[in-house]
């Protein structure tokens, strides 16, 4: 790649430092999912991050609170089905649905889904491998925040792409009681199955 990514124009606007220092606990929540859903996926983030940030010393850009590399707000507009073409297949994109809005939803029809979208939901999944749209909702304001990776961002700064997430990874998360309620359940479908 021979090209040297810029931040973008809106970055360097006041309103946008305001909106980054007024929202901590959004980024601070979106970090935590991050590291649950996909921890992987946020390590090679802040990496990417960490390089922005020793090329670009804007102080918007020094402000940037989470692993994701963009950001788009979407603000009262039908979005039509569509693939992310931007981010790489194991990375995910986190959608925050904000807003006075009503009766929305997040439709993602590869897998056969239909979310609602009220305030306040947050969805993270792979957006580049799964189609979504949110069509046409009742009534009030609707406002989207659409956080994503750049694959092209992580392979300027040689950022590895992450692997997909693991089952085991899960399993060590969850601890002693989590295997324990497994082994008990497996336990009991054994005896269901002889008892069938």
């Amino acid at each position: 790649m021979n090209y040297d990514p810029k931040p973008s124009v809106s970055i360097a606007e006041p309103l946008f430092g305001e909106f980054i220092s007024s929202s901590p606990s959004l980024h601070r929540s979106l970090e935590a999912l991050l590291c649950i859903t996909a921890p992987s996926l946020r390590i090679s983030g802040q990496a990417a991050i960490a390089k922005i940030k020793e090329s670009h010393l804007h102080p918007h850009v020094q402000m940037w609170p989470t692993s994701f590399s963009g950001l788009s707000v979407i603000v009262n507009r039908e979005t039509p089905r569509h693939r992310d073409s931007g981010g790489g297949p194991t990375h995910f994109d986190a959608l925050v649905s904000a807003g006075t809005h009503k009766g929305a939803h997040l439709e993602i029809p590869d897998v056969g889904l239909t979310l609602t979208y009220d305030p306040g939901t947050v969805v993270i999944f792979a957006g580049r491998l799964l189609s979504h749209r949110v069509p046409c909702w009742e009534d009030g304001e609707r406002i989207c925040l659409a956080y994503y990776m750049k694959d092209c961002i992580h392979e300027r700064y040689g950022v590895e792409r992450p692997c997909w997430p693991h089952l085991d990874y899960y399993q060590k998360m969850m601890g002693e009681p989590y295997k324990g309620r497994q082994e008990k359940l497996s336990s009991e479908m054994k005896k269901r199955k002889w008892e069938d």
